[in-house]
């Protein structure tokens, strides 16, 4: 099981970790330090699709974009890879498989292309039968979250890895959705059973301590708020919906649910400003903002509707000024927020 009672300031993990390898000289193609991010050249097919691109080079653009270049490559799965998330100081890499592993990967010396394997979390041991679906650290890093397609969760302590606390609940069907929230305090699950689930520990093990009910249909996406007070859920549905804490009274409640969509919505992303969500699914993506002034009954707006084909994927970047989305045709299209405002 695992004990709640030690103080997450408490723990050593960050602090005694050596300094990850430095990365190497990149070949001559490779992107320099300060070197231009490829950001621009999609904002310039966007721009030229909203009739706003008549001055942009998208030809000078192109001469500024620099492909990563490979630094190593990993062997320890039998089968495909389905999740991947870093360690919050960058020192530490999990992967997990649709085969019932996951891998948790550090540097092996000074070079960037030197390995090892420091644990292996087996699936069928920690009851994740199905393969690992979604791996997530939380932002202390003293946590490792993963669920998976038979519906069970699982949260390692990352300074042992020798132990598994079960997210235990009345879920039934697969788990799509995982998220931290901001402050590492809470921890949300969703899933085909159609409820959001919000976790924090207990005595001895993680427990339930909301349970979001509103969609009709899957929950296929989760996502904190900045101030980690709410959190917003995709559906299968059609609909986005915001929650909000009643703290400091007990209980979640439902604020607004966002209905401009005709097609399940596949992926939700909050601004780390607060101010502006997008949406996005099958026929699209939307750009909801905050309405000024207390008491508003509809605290949300839709201000944008990109009808850009199917969309499976989409996120904030940290500083809210762009939002990326992968698409169903294999594209990946970046906006840019105007003036510091959400992309219209």
């Amino acid at each position: 099981s695992l004990s709640a009672s030690a103080s997450p300031a408490a723990l050593p993990l960050v602090a005694q970790r050596p300094a990850p390898p430095a990365p190497p000289a990149p070949p001559p193609s490779a992107p320099q330090a300060g070197s231009p991010c490829p950001i621009p050249i999609s904002i310039a097919a966007e721009a030229e699709d909203r009739e706003l691109g008549d001055n942009i080079d998208e030809a000078d653009l192109l001469q500024d974009y620099r492909e990563p270049f490979p630094v190593a490559v990993l062997h320890g799965h039998s089968s495909g890879v389905s999740a991947v998330t870093w360690a919050p100081d960058g020192y530490s890499v999990v992967t997990g498989s649709c085969g019932h592993t996951a891998c948790v990967w550090e540097p092996a010396g000074h070079q960037p292309y030197h390995w090892r394997v420091l644990k292996t979390l087996r699936g069928f041991a920690d009851g994740l039968k199905d393969g690992y679906r979604e791996v997530a650290w939380s932002p202390d890093g003293v946590y490792l979250a993963a669920i998976s397609a038979d519906g069970v969760g699982r949260i390692w302590t990352c300074w042992s890895w020798d132990s598994a606390a079960p997210l235990s609940s009345s879920a039934a069907g697969a788990l799509w959705a995982l998220r931290w929230s901001p402050s590492g305090k809470s921890l949300l699950t969703a899933g085909e059973d159609r409820v959001a689930r919000i976790w924090q520990p207990g005595a001895a093990t993680w427990e339930v301590v909301a349970a979001l009910r509103g969609h009709s249909e899957a929950i296929r996406a989760v996502d904190w708020s900045p101030d980690s007070r709410q959190v917003v859920t995709a559906s299968v549905d059609a609909t986005a919906a915001v929650w909000q804490s009643n703290l400091p009274a007990a209980g979640w409640r439902l604020v607004q649910t966002l209905a401009k969509h005709g097609a399940p919505v596949k992926a939700v992303s909050w601004a780390s400003r607060g101010d502006a969500i997008i949406t996005a699914g099958y026929d699209g993506l939307c750009v909801w903002r905050a309405v000024q002034g207390p008491g508003a009954e509809q605290p949300w707006q839709a201000v944008s509707f990109f009808a850009c084909g199917a969309i499976l994927a989409a996120a904030w970047s940290p500083d809210s000024s762009f939002v990326a989305a992968g698409g169903a045709d294999g594209e990946i299209r970046l906006w840019a927020s105007t003036g510091g405002e959400a992309p219209e």
